[in-house]
Protein backbone atom coordinates (compact mmCIF):
# COMPACT_ATOMS: atom_id res chain seq x y z
CA UNK A 1 0.00 0.00 0.00
CA UNK A 2 1.18 3.46 -0.80
CA UNK A 3 2.14 5.54 2.14
CA UNK A 4 1.20 8.82 0.30
CA UNK A 5 -2.48 7.17 -0.12
CA UNK A 6 -2.92 6.62 4.17
CA UNK A 7 -4.45 10.17 4.12
CA UNK A 8 -6.50 10.10 1.34
CA UNK A 9 -8.16 6.79 2.69
CA UNK A 10 -8.75 8.58 6.24
CA UNK A 11 -10.63 11.25 4.69
CA UNK A 12 -12.49 8.82 2.62
CA UNK A 13 -13.31 6.55 6.03
CA UNK A 14 -14.11 9.83 7.82
CA UNK A 15 -16.68 11.57 5.07
CA UNK A 16 -18.26 8.16 4.94
CA UNK A 17 -19.18 7.78 8.62
CA UNK A 18 -20.37 11.35 8.46
CA UNK A 19 -23.02 10.43 5.52
CA UNK A 20 -23.82 6.89 7.01
CA UNK A 21 -24.38 8.03 10.88
CA UNK A 22 -27.68 9.43 10.33
CA UNK A 23 -28.70 6.09 7.82
CA UNK A 24 -27.68 3.95 10.71
CA UNK A 25 -29.56 6.46 13.38
CA UNK A 26 -32.80 6.12 12.11
CA UNK A 27 -32.63 2.43 10.92
CA UNK A 28 -31.88 1.91 14.61
CA UNK A 29 -34.78 4.38 16.14
CA UNK A 30 -37.11 2.99 13.76
CA UNK A 31 -37.24 -0.45 15.63
CA UNK A 32 -37.14 0.96 19.25
CA UNK A 33 -40.84 1.28 20.86
CA UNK A 34 -41.91 5.17 20.52
CA UNK A 35 -41.01 5.77 24.10
CA UNK A 36 -37.07 5.23 23.91
CA UNK A 37 -36.63 7.40 20.42
CA UNK A 38 -36.53 10.55 22.19
CA UNK A 39 -35.12 9.49 25.73
CA UNK A 40 -32.10 11.52 26.94
CA UNK A 41 -29.71 10.11 27.17
CA UNK A 42 -30.12 8.29 23.55
CA UNK A 43 -29.07 4.76 24.02
CA UNK A 44 -27.54 3.16 20.86
CA UNK A 45 -28.44 -0.03 21.33
CA UNK A 46 -32.42 -0.34 22.17
CA UNK A 47 -32.86 -2.88 24.85
CA UNK A 48 -35.99 -4.02 23.06
CA UNK A 49 -36.36 -4.18 19.25
CA UNK A 50 -39.72 -3.60 18.04
CA UNK A 51 -41.13 -3.63 14.72
CA UNK A 52 -44.69 -1.95 15.91
CA UNK A 53 -43.69 1.50 13.81
CA UNK A 54 -43.67 -0.61 10.47
CA UNK A 55 -46.72 -1.98 11.03
CA UNK A 56 -48.39 1.32 12.31
CA UNK A 57 -47.26 2.94 9.17
CA UNK A 58 -48.59 0.08 7.19
CA UNK A 59 -51.99 -0.07 8.68
CA UNK A 60 -53.05 3.90 8.75
CA UNK A 61 -51.47 5.19 5.61
CA UNK A 62 -51.26 3.45 2.18
CA UNK A 63 -47.78 3.49 2.35
CA UNK A 64 -48.16 0.78 -0.40
CA UNK A 65 -49.97 2.47 -3.02
CA UNK A 66 -47.29 5.67 -2.10
CA UNK A 67 -44.97 3.11 -3.43
CA UNK A 68 -45.87 1.88 -6.08
CA UNK A 69 -46.62 5.20 -7.61
CA UNK A 70 -43.25 6.45 -6.51
CA UNK A 71 -41.57 3.02 -8.58
CA UNK A 72 -43.96 3.46 -11.32
CA UNK A 73 -43.23 7.28 -12.22
CA UNK A 74 -39.66 6.55 -11.80
CA UNK A 75 -39.64 3.99 -14.16
CA UNK A 76 -41.08 5.43 -16.53
CA UNK A 77 -39.38 8.72 -16.34
CA UNK A 78 -35.72 7.27 -16.52
CA UNK A 79 -37.08 5.07 -19.83
CA UNK A 80 -38.02 8.46 -21.54
CA UNK A 81 -35.11 9.86 -20.48
CA UNK A 82 -33.09 7.04 -21.88
CA UNK A 83 -35.39 7.12 -25.36
CA UNK A 84 -35.03 10.97 -25.93
CA UNK A 85 -31.20 10.75 -24.85
CA UNK A 86 -29.41 8.35 -25.99
CA UNK A 87 -29.81 9.08 -29.62
CA UNK A 88 -28.72 12.71 -28.67
CA UNK A 89 -25.78 11.14 -27.02
CA UNK A 90 -25.00 8.94 -29.99
CA UNK A 91 -25.28 11.78 -32.19
CA UNK A 92 -22.76 14.27 -30.21
CA UNK A 93 -20.23 11.42 -29.55
CA UNK A 94 -20.25 9.98 -33.08
CA UNK A 95 -21.63 12.27 -35.63
CA UNK A 96 -19.76 15.84 -37.04
CA UNK A 97 -22.05 17.98 -38.07
CA UNK A 98 -22.30 21.83 -38.19
CA UNK A 99 -23.22 23.61 -34.78
CA UNK A 100 -21.98 20.23 -32.75
CA UNK A 101 -20.31 22.50 -30.14
CA UNK A 102 -22.69 25.09 -29.85
CA UNK A 103 -25.58 22.45 -29.19
CA UNK A 104 -23.44 20.51 -26.92
CA UNK A 105 -22.51 23.32 -24.52
CA UNK A 106 -26.24 25.11 -25.07
CA UNK A 107 -27.64 21.46 -23.57
CA UNK A 108 -24.71 21.70 -20.70
CA UNK A 109 -25.44 25.11 -19.92
CA UNK A 110 -29.44 24.38 -19.87
CA UNK A 111 -28.69 21.68 -17.41
CA UNK A 112 -27.47 24.00 -15.27
CA UNK A 113 -29.63 26.65 -15.44
CA UNK A 114 -32.28 24.50 -14.40
CA UNK A 115 -30.92 23.40 -11.21
CA UNK A 116 -30.55 27.82 -10.19
CA UNK A 117 -34.02 28.84 -11.49
CA UNK A 118 -35.23 25.67 -9.57
CA UNK A 119 -32.79 26.69 -6.31
CA UNK A 120 -34.06 30.65 -6.96
CA UNK A 121 -37.38 29.82 -6.02
CA UNK A 122 -36.57 27.67 -3.10
CA UNK A 123 -34.98 30.60 -1.48
CA UNK A 124 -38.20 32.98 -2.70
CA UNK A 125 -40.54 30.97 -1.05
CA UNK A 126 -38.31 30.00 2.21
CA UNK A 127 -36.89 33.63 2.98
CA UNK A 128 -35.66 32.17 6.22
CA UNK A 129 -32.88 29.62 4.13
CA UNK A 130 -31.10 32.73 3.37
CA UNK A 131 -28.24 32.89 6.24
Amino acid sequence: MNVKKIPVYIIMLLTSVVFLFPLLWSLISSLKPEANIVSYPPKWIPDKMTLDNYLMVLQNYPYLSWMKNSVYMTVASTIFVLVLTTPAAYAFGRLHFRGKKFSLLWSFRCCSFRFKRILFHCFCLYPSWVF
